[in-house]
């Protein structure tokens, strides 16, 4: 386990601050994503809808229209995984089955994220800082990138702001912002989109591909393999889409038709 620098008091959570920026619905379609990865990564397969989102075949309704390489790869993986090949691993009547896959996740999710023996460590600052050590300098950039949308720790002293599952939650709820803005308003907060950019090329992107890695090689089951596939396509295609967006290129349509499990 990572030893942890001392951490700052935080900072108190701020009122939600109104946002700064017009975008399309397609937007809306990434907060969903992004925002049902962030409960996957951080609560687990059960609270965070990951077996809802298998058992109800979600993963064939991904909300986001373009997506690219890697995203179409672990929607593919995930879909097979979800019903008919699972019967081949997990035999017997359908709650059965879904218990056993349920408890198989579970572990899974533990043995990588949580321990005793961590094998992939969800937080920055442990792959991207000089020390690699839990609450150091990427922890607080983070952390001061929340705050500027008045978004708060949570979780103080528990649960790092940089965990993948924040960072993904965070870019949601970036998305999120940009597609139901009113009219520019200055200069503060910076726009939904200008930030959620320059999170994914100053945090996010930067390390989530060695998480990526690291989840394939050490998944239990080929879903985690897959979902951490995932979290990489999401974060490239919401940028892809920004870039689109910043070029004058048409977007696709938002396609949110299901919940998405979260």
């Amino acid at each position: 386990m990572p030893q942890c620098k001392p951490e700052p008091q935080a900072p108190p959570v701020m009122s939600a601050v109104p946002d700064a920026l017009s975008a399309p619905a397609p937007f809306l379609a990434h907060a969903v994503a992004l925002r049902f990865l962030g409960q996957v990564f951080l609560n687990g397969p059960l609270d965070g809808g990951l077996v809802r989102a298998l058992r109800d075949g979600l993963f064939a309704e991904w909300p986001v229209e373009r997506t690219g390489t890697a995203t179409r790869q672990a929607l593919e993986a995930l879909r097979g995984l979800a019903a008919p090949a699972g019967e081949a691993v997990y035999p017997g009547g359908d709650d059965v089955r879904w218990n056993a896959l349920a408890r198989d996740l579970e572990r899974d999710h533990a043995q990588l994220f949580i321990g005793p023996e961590i094998a992939v460590p969800p937080w920055e600052s442990v792959w991207r800082d000089k020390d690699r050590l839990l609450f150091g300098e990427s922890t607080f950039a983070v952390r001061a990138a929340y705050a500027r949308f008045g978004l708060g720790a949570d979780r103080p002293g528990n649960e790092p702001d940089d965990h993948l599952g924040r960072e993904l939650g965070f870019l949601g709820h970036l998305a999120g912002l940009s597609a139901s803005a009113g009219p520019e308003s200055g200069a503060f907060p910076p726009r939904p989109l200008d930030a959620a950019r320059a999170f994914l090329d100053d945090h996010l992107l930067m390390w989530v591909p060695m998480v990526r890695e690291a989840m394939q090689r050490a998944a239990r089951t080929p879903h985690y393999a897959a979902l951490g596939l995932l979290a990489e396509g999401a974060a490239r295609d919401l940028h892809a889409d920004i870039d689109a967006l910043r070029a004058g290129e048409p977007l696709s349509p938002a396609a949110i038709t299901r919940p998405s499990g979260a």
